[in-house]
């Protein structure tokens, strides 16, 4: 008889911490996910902020939204800058993003925490740095490489 109530005892305790584990799954499946997502297809056009001798610097702004149901957040973000070595040989190349609404010029992206249904707008720079010291003859060469590559016959 007691080997009887024990048995029950288990079973019901299994019992209980399934329906706890189905409400906690139901709970979380209704609480729903961040999603941030950049819109680059609406980003705007790369404009010229600052130019000297052996450098330029271009910048773009690019929205972004958060389509999920919970808080967001954006802890670093890393421009990715890909020029292909055999016809920029001349130019390096380096890119920071800010927040548009917390301008920062040290480099630094500081983390975004966005709303649900909310989103904002990252800047991106663009720096262009001659490595013959005048960026204007390093991206010409450049550009004529491309042009020679691409022109119809």
């Amino acid at each position: 008889m007691w080997f009887y109530n024990i048995l029950n005892v288990i079973v019901a305790i299994a019992v209980i911490i399934a329906v706890l584990y189905l409400l906690f799954r139901l709970f979380v499946f209704k609480q729903g996910n961040e999603r941030v997502i950049l819109l680059a297809k609406r980003k705007t056009n790369f404009q010229l902020a600052d130019m000297n001798m052996s450098s330029m610097t271009l910048f773009c702004d690019v929205p972004f939204v958060n389509k999920g149901r919970q808080l967001g957040t954006i802890m670093d973000l890393f421009p990715r800058t890909l020029l292909p070595e055999e016809h920029f040989d001349a130019v390096k190349v380096d890119a920071w993003a800010m927040d548009i609404d917390r301008p920062r010029h040290d480099g630094y992206f500081e983390a975004i925490i966005i709303k649900p249904r909310k989103g904002g707008t990252v800047r991106i720079y663009v720096t262009l740095t001659g490595q013959n010291g005048n960026i204007r003859e390093d991206i010409r060469d450049s550009l004529t490489w491309i042009s020679i590559f691409t022109t119809k016959s």
